[in-house]
């Protein structure tokens, strides 16, 4: 598993998981960039061998469009 293990990986996850737009919350273009960046390589870091809870952790780092006013 990625990381430092399992739950170091879902954690980083997660906080990835919550897209900043750039401007929101005093957050650069940047560092948006960054965190969307580093999002989709923890999610391309699963192979498949992690079982269910990888899957429960990709689903709930998942973001609707609605949270974005979309």
């Amino acid at each position: 598993m990625p990381v430092g293990g399992f739950e170091e990986w879902r954690t980083e996850l997660l906080a990835m998981g919550r897209i900043v737009l750039a401007g929101e919350g005093g957050v650069t273009e940047e560092e948006a960039v960054r965190r969307f960046d580093r999002y989709l390589e923890l999610a391309d870091m699963v192979d498949g061998s992690e079982g269910p809870a990888a899957v429960r952790a990709l689903i709930a780092s998942l973001q609707v469009d609605q949270d974005y006013g979309g």
